[in-house]
């Protein structure tokens, strides 16, 4: 939508009527995507509409809760002749079976699924293998006789497939060339296989505390609700404090890509294969892996304090914030807004006396105040919600309430945060008659 807007600036009438009744809360509360969905469909049905092209790329990537959303936003869009008239879509997915069952069931005709079979892309990937021979080229040195070689066996041996080609180049691209036709030999044919492989090489690391390390960086890569700066990774992936985290992701380069400082997983086949595989990088249920995670995120944010970036008035707006440099919350902003996932996950309970507890009596405004500056307040209440859920109740005591109202701060008047610092029920062991 936002491109949208950006190429024709005409269609914005659509939006400014719904915002007008609905405000902020248009864009963040439960009911945004069907609202959203309804005001594109409506830009997409203008009379005076440009032609347009809409491209979504790797839809089997999208989150698997929400896919089903935008799969029937899709089918609703498509069977509307008046904006087939104008609209093009382009969508690309890996062949999920339950993703391409839902795209044909109501919207779009059997004719309109393009399968790139071996055939399709012998040609695209022998040029992508040229291109890559040609990055190998480039090299200081090289030898002719070795380069043709490669040239063959990549094109033998790629199964169509350019993932694979990429991460067999990329291996080829940092070791040096006497190795180069050993490397071709041994990685196997085979997407999954060659994660195998790659994941091996990790574990026989020459020091098996660079090993260790690399293992640890994939996991909380793995588990991680979003990319991962480098900041960010190093202290979810527990790194001591001398350890800088960009060599680490470096040596985790077959599985780990860096771009603007964030570390990102190549492809989501990546993700899948970690996820299933997790016990290879710990050997633990991922239930304690998230529960360490959680146990980090506290232990960074006990750098939180008052007015953290020093702003001289808190009447300013977020846009006239300064970040500091170098950012206090910079490692912190994951943990602040993800930390009570994690710990959800670690199906773990909380309690009086607990690190929850004494982390809250002493960070809890600390806290709400990291969640505005990092542009996630209105979170608050389901994150405070989710911790309402975990408190353990026990016997014998009185039950007390901490409330905050950050109705301002969350975007909705009148909310009342209450969270039970002391929440206890008293009861007798035995059943009485009332």
């Amino acid at each position: 939508m936002w491109l949208l807007l950006l190429q024709q600036p005409h269609l914005i009438s659509y939006l400014r009527e719904e915002y007008k009744h609905s405000g902020q809360k248009l864009f963040i509360d439960e009911f945004a995507f069907e609202a959203l969905s309804d005001i594109f469909k409506r830009m997409l049905e203008d009379e005076e509409l440009d032609r347009v092209f809409l491209i979504i790329d790797a839809l089997d990537e999208c989150d698997e809760a929400s896919r089903p959303s935008l799969i029937r936003f899709l089918n609703t869009v498509l069977c509307i002749s008046s904006i087939c008239s104008k609209v093009k879509w382009l969508v690309s997915s890996r062949p999920l079976v339950e993703i391409e069952k839902n795209l044909k069931g109501t919207g779009a005709s059997t004719k309109s699924f393009l399968k790139l079979d071996e055939h399709n892309l012998e040609r695209p990937i022998n040029a992508y293998i040229d291109y890559k021979v040609l990055q190998l080229r480039n090299r200081e040195a090289y030898d002719d006789h070795r380069l043709r070689f490669v040239a063959v066996e990549l094109r033998k041996r790629a199964s169509n497939t350019f993932l694979w080609v990429a991460l067999v180049c990329k291996k080829l691209i940092d070791a040096e060339e006497y190795v180069w036709e050993e490397i071709l030999k041994t990685v196997p044919k085979d997407l999954m296989e060659l994660y195998d492989y790659l994941l091996q090489r990790i574990e026989t690391l020459e020091w098996k505390t660079e090993s260790e390390y690399c293992k640890s960086v994939l996991a909380a890569a793995t588990l991680a609700y979003r990319p991962l700066t480098l900041g960010e990774i190093g202290m979810l992936a527990g790194l001591p404090s001398g350890v800088q985290a960009w060599p680490v992701v470096k040596k985790c380069g077959s599985f780990l890509t860096v771009r603007s400082s964030t570390a990102y997983l190549i492809h989501q086949s990546a993700q899948d294969y970690l996820s299933k595989h997790y016990r290879k990088l710990h050997d633990v249920a991922p239930s304690i892996a998230h529960l360490a995670i959680f146990e980090r995120c506290l232990k960074g944010m006990g750098s939180l304090e008052n007015n953290i970036y020093g702003l001289p008035n808190f009447g300013i707006t977020s846009r006239e914030v300064q970040i500091p440099s170098p950012d206090p919350l910079r490692s912190v902003r994951y943990a602040c807004q993800y930390w009570v996932h994690h710990l959800e996950q670690s199906e773990c309970s909380i309690n009086d006396q607990g690190e929850v507890y004494r982390f809250l009596q002493e960070h809890f405004l600390h806290w709400l105040e990291a969640l505005s500056l990092v542009g996630v307040i209105s979170e608050s209440i389901a994150l405070i919600s989710t911790l309402e859920s975990l408190v353990e109740v026990s016997y014998l005591t009185e039950c007390t309430c901490f409330r905050i109202d950050v109705g301002y701060l969350a975007g909705r008047k009148h909310r009342t945060i209450m969270f039970p610092l002391r929440c206890k029920v008293v009861c007798s062991s035995k059943s009485r008659d009332s």
